[in-house]
């Protein structure tokens, strides 16, 4: 079993950051979940962060004892610092220096499993990286090299920085394929009629474990559950899976990754591709867990993220989690919601109640007379519409089925009397 690699946090309360405590709060989350043992935490107060070491000269003194009476290997700060703060802390402090981006990246390195996961993840690295290419050999080559010329330092970090942008090229190449193939399969998804749900939420909000309910109430085997663990990030995958909970109640529910505070812009813009199934639904479930103390700080981080995906059209329900730990949160609470226990099963039946009034709300229910010398045409009616009622009789199969009203149109001919319009 390896040893964990020992760590202290380094957090700076500036003006511009309101939510600062919590987000300290979290970055020990963010550690424990990369596998850092944390042995001290320092903070400290200022107006702005200062040039040369993002924190005051006095505070990187006070850390550097730290360093030498812990033999701490790693100080994380809570923000995203510059090359030359990077640069600047590493000489002072003699430890590795990794802010809060690298921090999340290292995680997501660990969590991610699929070939686009690892592109996405690739990708979001090397583009935090391309700008911190940092090579201390460059003063040596260009005094050795002579005063304005470029010495081997500085040829080499030239070459690294090709050897970045093309890599950045190509993992960009790689992922629009597989986005191109996803897109395909989407479309063939799409081509019977699925209702299409969306499972977004804040990291550890219940999602995944959401997604198992689904699944083992729709009875499907266990190799289709989707992984969960009570810890940020746990799985970085977008799962999709057909959920029948009956006859009339079939959706496709896409479990996404987690959201979090301050996320990197780089991983923003790296996850779009997977997120754009979250603007293709039919509705989003926005999971929250309400057992947190700053869930509603946490609903509008979500809630901001889904802007920029321009998702303002699609309803939203709101599925406030995990109130097996606490029935009466304090705050507010959104108006469409319902509350469960995923890992309980608490709940869950008034939620597929309120899925179901979603999913039928803009159907139709009329009735068919389908001569049998056509009973082809049943097979059609299946994909087309959601089938309510059967009845075989002598001359003709009478079908109840709810259709979309652009949906309707081949069948106008088969609606009998007694339609249900």
């Amino acid at each position: 079993m390896s040893m964990k690699k020992s760590a202290i946090l380094v957090g700076v309360k500036l003006p511009s950051i309101p939510d600062f405590d919590q987000s300290f709060e979290e970055l020990d989350n963010l550690a424990l979940a990369c596998d850092y043992y944390v042995v001290k935490k320092v903070t400290q107060a200022l107006s702005a962060s200062t040039n040369d070491f993002y924190i005051g000269s006095g505070k990187v003194e006070e850390i550097q004892a730290m360093v030498e009476e812990t033999g701490a290997q790693t100080v994380i700060f809570d923000t995203e610092l510059s090359p030359v703060h990077i640069r600047n802390l590493e000489s002072a402090l003699d430890a590795d220096i990794v802010d809060r981006t690298m921090l999340i990246l290292q995680i997501f390195e660990t969590r991610a499993k699929t070939k686009e996961a690892k592109l996405q993840v690739a990708l979001a690295k090397a583009q935090y990286m391309l700008p911190r290419l940092i090579d201390n050999t460059i003063r040596l080559g260009r005094i050795k090299s002579g005063k304005g010329s470029k010495g081997k330092g500085e040829q080499q970090l030239e070459l690294d920085k090709r050897r970045y942008r093309a890599s950045i090229s190509r993992y960009r190449r790689e992922l629009k394929t597989i986005v191109e193939a996803r897109r395909v399969q989407r479309g063939q998804r799409q081509g019977d009629n699925a209702f299409k749900v969306a499972l977004v939420g804040y990291t550890n909000a219940g999602k995944s474990a959401l997604m198992n309910q689904f699944l083992t109430l729709s009875h499907r085997h266990q190799k289709k559950q989707v992984f969960e663990k009570d810890m940020l990030f746990a799985t970085l995958q977008t799962s999709t899976r057909r959920i029948q909970l009956h006859p009339m109640i079939t959706f496709l529910a896409t479990d996404t990754v987690g959201f979090i505070r301050r996320l990197p812009h780089h991983l923003i813009e790296a996850f779009k591709s997977t997120l754009e199934e979250v603007g293709e639904a039919d509705l989003i479930l926005h999971v929250v867990d309400i057992s947190d103390p700053h869930y509603s700080e946490q609903i509008e981080i979500v809630d901001d993220i889904l802007k920029q995906l321009h998702t303002e059209e699609i309803p939203k329900l709101y599925v406030l989690n995990k109130i097996d730990i606490i029935r009466k949160p304090q705050g507010m609470i959104p108006f469409h919601h319902v509350k469960i226990s995923a890992l309980k099963g608490i709940g869950l039946p008034n939620l597929i109640l309120k899925i179901t009034e979603y999913l039928m709300a803009d159907y139709h229910p009329v009735q068919l007379a389908i001569p049998y010398d056509q009973s082809h045409l049943l097979d059609a009616v299946k994909k087309d519409g959601i089938i309510l009622e059967t009845e075989y009789g002598e001359e003709t199969i009478r079908v109840t089925v709810a259709f979309l009203d652009h949906k309707m149109q081949p069948y106008e001919a088969f609606i009998d009397g007694s339609s249900l319009h």
